[in-house]
C-alpha cells in the first residue's frame, strides 16, 4: 500500500498522539500502583509472602513423606 506524504504525516501526527495518551494513562497506573503499594501492610503475612518465602513441598517418591 502506498501512502502519500500527507498520508505518512497524518498517520504519525496520530501515532505521537496516541502514544503521549499512553504514556499519560501509565503514569496514572503508576501513581495509583504506587498508593495501593503504601496501604499494603508493612509485614508480609503468610498468604501474602513471597513464594521464595514459602516452604518447598517435597519431592514425589521421598521415603517418609507420605507418598506410596
Amino acid at each position: 500500500m502506498q501512502m502519500s506524504a500527507d498520508q505518512l504525516i497524518a498517520e504519525f501526527k496520530d501515532t505521537v498522539l496516541d502514544l503521549h495518551f499512553a504514556r499519560r494513562h501509565i503514569a496514572v497506573l503508576e501513581a495509583e500502583n504506587a498508593s495501593l503499594r503504601a496501604q499494603l501492610p508493612s509485614e508480609p503475612t503468610e498468604s501474602t509472602g513471597s513464594p521464595a518465602s514459602r516452604p518447598k513441598p517435597p519431592a514425589p517418591g521421598v521415603p517418609g513423606c507420605g507418598s506410596p
